[in-house]
C-alpha cells in the first residue's frame, strides 16, 4: 500500500483519539534504564507509567503492547496516563519525569520481576509463549522480558516493549525498510521449547490488526512523542507488509 493511502488512513484516524486517564498518586518507582512509575488514575486502577523522558522506546512501548492487546497476546493492557506537572512538583522520586501524556500500561498485580523462561514448562504457558512468539517476531523483538504469576500456574506476561524493532529507540525508516522477513521469535521457541503444534495452534488464534486497526494505534501516539509524519507512514507499512508475510 502507497503513502498516500497510509496518510489518509492515518489523519481519519487522529478523528477518534483513545481514551486518556490522569494519574493523581505516586506509589513506587523502579530503578530500571527508564525509571517507570507506579501511579494510581482516575480510574481506579494503577499504571506502570513511562514519561517522555524515555524517549522514543515510549512509542514502541505503546504500539507493541496495542498490537498485542488487540491480537490477544499475553501483554500489559496498555494506556495512555496524563500526568500533571503537579504531581511531578509533590513527588521527589519523580524528578526525572515529564509531565503530559505518558505510556501507561495496567499494573498485574501478584507477578515477579523480570524474569527469563523460568516457568515456560507449565502447561498454562505454552500457549501464551506462542503467541508471544508471533507478537515478537512479528515486531521484530529486541529484549526478551516476561514477568509471571506468582500463584500457581505462573502465567507469563510480556510488559517492556522499548526495544522493540529494528535498532530499538533509534528506529528510522531506513532501519525498518531493511529488516529481515519476519519468522516467529526463534528465542522464544527454543527457550519455551514450543511444539509445532502450539505455534499452528496459536497462528490460528493470533489475530493481527488490519490496517485501520494498524493506522489507529500508528495515530494515537501523542504528538509530544515526536513520531514525525513519514516515520509514522513507514511504521504502518513495515508493520502491514510484516503482518502479511507472517499470516498470509
Amino acid at each position: 500500500m502507497g503513502a498516500v493511502d497510509w496518510r489518509q488512513r492515518l489523519d481519519e484516524a487522529t478523528a477518534n483519539p483513545p481514551a486518556v486517564v490522569t494519574a493523581h498518586t505516586f506509589i513506587k518507582k523502579w530503578p530500571t534504564a527508564s525509571q517507570p512509575v507506579l501511579l494510581r488514575c482516575d480510574d481506579d486502577r494503577e499504571y506502570v507509567v513511562k514519561g517522555t523522558q524515555a524517549g522514543r522506546m515510549v512509542v514502541n512501548d505503546q504500539i507493541v503492547a496495542r498490537l498485542g492487546d488487540l491480537a490477544g497476546a499475553p501483554v500489559g493492557t496498555p494506556a495512555l496516563v496524563a500526568v500533571p506537572q503537579a504531581l511531578v512538583d509533590a513527588e521527589p522520586e519523580m524528578q526525572h519525569f515529564s509531565a503530559g501524556i505518558s505510556h501507561g500500561t495496567e499494573f498485574i498485580v501478584g507477578c515477579s520481576e523480570r524474569q527469563s523462561y523460568e516457568h515456560a514448562s507449565e502447561s498454562a504457558n505454552e500457549p501464551r509463549f506462542a503467541a508471544l512468539a508471533y507478537l515478537f517476531g512479528w515486531m521484530h523483538a529486541g529484549d526478551h522480558q516476561f514477568i509471571y504469576e506468582n500463584a500457581s500456574p505462573h502465567l507469563v506476561h510480556s510488559v517492556d516493549h522499548g526495544h522493540f524493532f529494528p535498532n530499538g529507540p533509534t528506529w528510522d525508516a531506513a532501519s525498518l525498510a531493511g529488516a529481515a522477513a519476519p519468522t516467529t521469535d526463534a528465542g522464544i521457541v527454543a527457550g519455551a521449547t514450543l511444539s509445532a503444534a502450539s505455534l499452528d495452534t496459536a497462528r490460528n488464534d493470533f489475530r493481527p490488526a488490519t490496517n485501520d486497526e494498524v493506522a489507529a494505534v500508528v495515530a494515537a501516539t501523542p504528538l509530544t512523542w515526536g513520531l514525525a509524519e513519514d516515520e509514522g507512514e513507514a511504521l504502518c507499512r513495515y508493520l502491514a507488509e510484516r503482518r502479511d508475510v507472517l499470516f498470509s
